[in-house]
């Protein structure tokens, strides 16, 4: 089984050791919105045009289970004011599920995300708790933080994830289901996956729950 959550800097570290081409003034961009109105950003190019390699050199930056330094003093960033106030300072979840969505049967998918969070996020954190059952309540209206749509053809269930800090995984989930998410994606999937993240500030540790709704 591949690696899908909290891979540390290894991505980025990979593409450091091949031939690189310098991407780093995203960081600046987005370390300006940091703790703004503007501080959701979406990072969005072609197909083939470097959005994991985007999102891998994000995660190296911001991600506090590992030194990045090494990794960026070369690169334009590193003469920005703000290198240095955030790099390595904050907790940050690295999701890929590129391949894993594509590929694996829905019964799979249950098993292998519940196994690949446990797996990852307890090696980064190992005093990480990580449950899962089921839940279903009222729904309501909003949007997601994730969704996720299988390709036509691909025997697979939509997924919805919802992120949370310094609440509980429940609530997420609970979220999910209260603000009518499900209904966005059903006319794409007769199967749903609802996963739902929280990470918990003081303590340093982040809880998963995953409901599967079946249609």
């Amino acid at each position: 089984m591949g690696t899908y959550i909290n891979i540390g800097n290894a991505g980025f570290q990979r593409a450091r050791n091949s031939e690189y081409v310098d991407k780093s003034g995203l960081i600046a961009v987005v370390n300006s919105t940091l703790f703004t109105e503007r501080c959701f950003s979406c990072v969005t190019r072609c197909r083939r045009f470097g959005k994991s390699m985007a999102a891998k050199m994000l995660y190296a930056y911001y991600d506090h289970s590992c030194d990045s330094r090494s990794l960026f003093t070369d690169l334009n960033i590193a003469h920005d004011p703000s290198f240095e106030k955030h790099l390595n300072k904050y907790a940050a979840i690295y999701l890929d599920m590129t391949d894993f969505v594509s590929k694996e049967k829905s019964d799979d998918i249950v098993e292998k995300i519940d196994a690949a969070l446990l797996a990852d996020v307890s090696k980064a954190y190992p005093d990480v708790p990580v449950e899962d059952d089921d839940c279903l309540l009222p729904t309501g209206k909003g949007f997601a933080d994730l969704v996720l749509i299988p390709r036509k053809h691909v025997s697979s269930p939509a997924i919805i994830l919802e992120l949370k800090y310094d609440k509980d995984a429940d609530t997420a989930i609970n979220q999910i289901l209260r603000k009518q998410y499900p209904a966005k994606v059903a006319e794409y999937t007769g199967e749903l996956l609802l996963v739902g993240i929280n990470y918990d500030k003081q303590q340093k540790t982040h809880q998963c729950r995953i409901v599967k709704i079946d249609k």
